[in-house]
């Protein structure tokens, strides 16, 4: 479903993106004890933290042939306590010559990540 229209490769990845930052609960937003890891669970419970929603979009574009791959990020609270590990992930599109960092984790109060190939717009920066 997230092909039908999707005529370019830029289309399709954001589509994708959207896709899995709205229609995949993040586990932690939304309370669901369920633990799922491979983007065929991910997609099948609708549900998955950060990373899996991540492993998850990357299968997606990778399905249609666009270069993708997992990253994170170390974050922290402001005084440097509590560190944990954030994914989230990079892409290729055909034609842009750069790689560009997206972060379909979920936005709620206070955090609005957005596609953008040209800026970054994470969860958190």
């Amino acid at each position: 479903r997230l092909a039908h229209g999707a005529d370019t490769a830029y289309v399709y990845a954001r589509a994708a993106f959207e896709f899995v930052r709205d229609a995949i609960a993040h586990s932690a937003d939304s309370g669901d004890p369920r633990v799922t890891w491979r983007a065929s669970e991910v997609l099948a419970a609708r549900t998955g933290i950060c990373h899996a929603k991540s492993i998850t979009l990357v299968a997606l574009l990778r399905a249609r042939s666009i270069p993708a791959g997992l990253c994170y990020q170390r974050l922290t609270d402001d005084d440097g306590t509590n560190p944990m590990v954030h994914g989230l992930v990079a892409l290729r599109l055909p034609g842009s010559g750069r790689w560009a960092r997206v972060d379909p984790r979920g936005n709620k109060p206070g955090i609005d990540a957005r596609f953008s190939l040209e800026e970054e717009r994470l969860a958190w920066v």
